[in-house]
């Protein structure tokens, strides 16, 4: 029985835990910033992509640090030192946006972040161990914003995808 309450606490702990000391926490602006962007794409979206394309930040050219590409690969900064890395707008018919997704570098937003803008989560996917995704998300206007954290890391987003919400929940069956 202790072991399990050990394990509950732990769990928690970890669920709430800050950003480790190698990933600096995004600043209150930078994150307000994020907030803006994700929530006005959701709203737009299932929407015509031209209005969307408006909305997302311009992109800027960046090396590649790691070496593993050759070549420039796209990064929009969405505010100080936070950035959207490979960001895809997929598109339906008639030239209408269906998803938006994007993965995050720079600073790190928590899932204490995540929490206090949005007191309400739907777990979409729960990580079994360290190598899967946890995607935790929420509804703002018709679409579904998911916030992706790799295992038990907490302390850094690293990922969002935003999604007409009739096709998030249906996927779910919460429909």
């Amino acid at each position: 029985m202790k072991f399990l309450t050990s394990a509950l606490v732990l769990s928690f702990v970890t669920l709430s835990s800050g950003v480790s000391a190698s990933e600096p926490k995004a600043s209150p602006d930078a994150q307000q910033k994020f907030w803006a962007l994700t929530e006005r794409i959701a709203v737009a979206l299932p929407g015509d992509g031209r209005d969307l394309q408006k909305l997302i930040p311009p992109s800027v050219a960046r090396m590649d640090v790691s070496g593993s590409k050759t070549g420039q690969e796209q990064r929009a900064v969405i505010g100080p030192s936070l950035f959207a890395d490979d960001l895809a707008v997929v598109m339906g018919k008639d030239n209408r946006a269906d998803s938006v997704s994007f993965d995050l570098s720079g600073s790190c937003i928590p899932f204490s972040s995540v929490r206090k803008r949005y007191p309400s989560i739907l777990v979409i996917n729960h990580a079994a161990s360290d190598l899967e995704w946890n995607t935790l998300g929420t509804q703002v206007g018709d679409s579904v914003i998911a916030f992706w954290f790799k295992g038990t890391k907490f302390g850094c987003m690293r990922r969002v995808e935003i999604t007409p919400a009739a096709a998030t929940l249906s996927r779910l069956n919460v429909d």
